[in-house]
């Protein structure tokens, strides 16, 4: 069941935007009231809302490499 916030979302968004990385499922991508929401595709119900300055923060260390790690 679609949490409030989510079918609020859901009525404030008039598009996703697909994205398509190799070996992944597609991320949907939309912007709505100066916020950036992303869902997976196969789970178009959860959204994750986040800042752009958040979001950019987060793929300028993801770029970086600071989550990287060896997996043994």
């Amino acid at each position: 069941m679609l949490s409030s916030t989510a079918l609020r979302l859901r009525r404030v968004v008039s598009g996703w935007a697909r994205t398509h990385a190799a070996r992944t499922d597609p991320l949907n991508v939309a912007e709505a009231a100066g916020q950036i929401l992303v869902r997976e595709s196969d789970e178009p119900d959860t959204i994750v809302t986040v800042t752009p300055a958040a979001l950019r923060s987060l793929l300028l260390a993801v770029k970086a490499g600071e989550f990287d790690r060896e997996v043994s």
